[in-house]
């Protein structure tokens, strides 16, 4: 659903070493862990006396790398782990000849495979480590099939807890870079260890690919696990840090994503907030700017992409609210001051960020502009394109203006009406299919409730696998949505019934004349790709029911 972000990583730091990362004591690289962990060669050094950076192509052979996973059980081999691989293959680049190809069977919707490469840096130094990697998947999908994984740390990565998994593949089809910025300090041994990989979601046999990684490693005074912690309020969480020069100053500013009030149990944080930090050569670091209490719960590493053409960095955010939402808030140095830059004019006029569900920069009309594309509406259906013209992001144009027009239909027996879209034909009483495709439906259901009988039980497809639920709400009632895969008849000695379609069922039980009365208004279609085309018919058809 969501597209790149590309962007020019700027890593300009001016901070001295401490006296104990001398000469040998920069990073170093080694190989992989398993869940039988291989051998780990000596790390080798990558430079000393400065911060240093990484580059693997994945034009040799993993020799350097070690190799690691957290897989379950494979129910077809029992006492044997379900099968996995990670290898040189010339099937995908992003560039060059190869890359390093993932491949997982996922039938368990379980399991992590990683690779891993250890550095050598200053013992007991606090370090920023910052990752970067493209990632190769077959298609886009509305659908988390997968989530791509990332670790550093000053030991190797042994589980799936150990990763951020805050970012999905297939957001793309294609390659896609990936950012993270991971803050720790290493151990007595002088070590900093580097991962990525996939994890399962899905349940299906996956293969990704990754290519062009850079990992640059600061090991500095100054680190946010050290003094800018110090000045930053009580209780925040360093979700991301970025060390720049916004100001063009000749001195670095550290820049912190916090949030406040997450858990081990939660997803996401009660608020976000961004701050800039000051590092004085001389004197303690303090805050310069900070922004107010966002509205959003989560959010992807920063990133930083010279926007306006002046040669300075902005500092890109994207966040995300509830289960669909995702917005781009762009900092910069403008008029001598810190601030949001805002986009002017179209639907976003006034707000502080880009985007309601769905956010990318790119030059969309080749023209050389960076332009912001900022989505919204029903399943991102209409996005607005703004450009900097040396003030402010000015709206330019909206593309998807071309909206699907619908009919209103009314289900006598159920005593409720909805919009359709227009042309689908009704194929019996509740169910529309498309007139391209017969297996692309939108349909209502509904039933009378008699205890102890809850909805799922009377309206969801059987055999079937819950993917997702959350809660949801109708202008006149409130439920649950749920997606789910529903199987064919399993066919003897073929092991698994296949999947006959992926399906999105929203059910709202309602008090009516004195009995419980459940209804399902329901999209469907044959894999993850087709529904999400549906998305839009089902928004249509929520936001439009109402009772008669």
């Amino acid at each position: 659903m969501y597209k790149t972000i590309a962007y020019a990583l700027s890593l300009i730091v001016v901070l001295s070493l401490l006296v104990a990362c001398g000469p040998g004591a920069l990073p170093t690289a080694t190989p992989p862990a398993a869940s039988e962990p291989t051998d780990t060669p000596a790390p080798t050094p990558v430079g000393s006396g400065s911060p240093a950076s990484f580059e693997e192509h994945f034009e040799g052979d993993l020799e350097r790398w070690q190799q690691g996973s957290d897989v379950p059980d494979d129910p077809d081999r029992p006492g044997q782990p379900v099968a996995w691989s990670i290898e040189i293959s010339p099937e995908q680049a992003a560039g060059g000849r190869s890359a390093a190809q993932f491949t997982l069977d996922g039938k368990m919707d379980d399991g992590t495979i990683w690779l891993a490469r250890a550095f050598n840096v200053a013992p007991n130094a606090a370090l920023q480590v910052r990752l970067a990697f493209d990632l190769w998947s077959d298609s886009e999908s509305f659908n988390t099939l997968a989530k791509v994984c990332a670790y550093a740390g000053p030991r190797p990565p042994a589980a799936e807890e150990d990763f951020d998994v805050s970012q999905a593949a297939n957001r793309v089809q294609g390659w896609k870079r990936y950012e993270y910025a991971f803050n720790f300090r290493s151990g007595a041994d002088g070590q900093a260890w580097v991962a990525f990989g996939i994890s399962a979601v899905w349940e299906t046999t996956m293969t990704y690919y990754v290519d062009n990684v850079r990992v640059d490693i600061v090991p500095a005074s100054g680190s946010p696990t050290d003094d800018v912690l110090l000045v930053l309020p009580e209780s925040a969480v360093v979700l991301s840090h970025l060390s720049l020069d916004m100001d063009g100053n000749g001195a670095p500013e550290s820049v912190v994503l916090a949030g406040w009030g997450g858990g081990a149990d939660r997803l996401g944080y009660d608020f976000l907030q961004v701050f800039v930090v000051a590092l004085p050569p001389m004197g303690e670091p303090f805050v310069v700017w900070q922004s107010e209490q966002l509205p959003t719960d989560r959010a992807e590493a920063l990133q930083t992409q010279d926007l306006t053409g002046d040669g300075l960095p902005e500092v890109l955010s994207v966040q995300a609210m509830g289960a669909g939402g995702e917005m781009l808030y762009v900092l910069g140095w403008q008029g001598g001051r810190y601030g949001w830059l805002l986009p002017r004019g179209g639907h976003f006029d006034g707000a502080q960020s880009f985007g309601e569900n769905g956010v990318r920069v790119e030059d969309s009309d080749g023209d050389g502009l960076t332009d912001i594309l900022a989505s919204y509406g029903p399943a991102a259906s209409l996005t607005d394109v703004y450009t900097w013209d040396g003030q402010a992001f000015v709206y330019h144009k909206t593309l998807g203006d071309d909206e699907p027009t619908y009919q209103r239909v009314t289900l006598a027996d159920a005593g409720l009406s909805l919009d359709v879209p227009s042309g689908w034909v009704q194929s019996k009483t509740g169910v529309w299919v498309a007139p391209q495709d017969d297996a692309l439906r939108l349909g209502v259901a509904w039933a009378d409730l008699q205890p102890p009988v809850e909805a799922e039980t009377l309206l969801l497809p059987q055999p079937a696998q819950i993917l997702d639920s959350e809660p949801a709400e109708l202008s006149w009632g409130k439920g649950r949505r749920f997606t789910v895969e529903v199987y064919g008849e399993a066919v003897q000695g073929e092991g698994k019934a296949a999947v006959k379609a992926v399906e999105t069922h929203v059910l709202v039980v309602i008090q009516q004349d004195g009995a419980r009365r459940a209804f399902d208004i329901y999209i469907s279609a044959p894999d993850a790709e087709q529904l999400a085309s549906l998305s839009a018919a089902l928004q249509r058809a929520l936001t439009s029911a109402a009772l008669r």
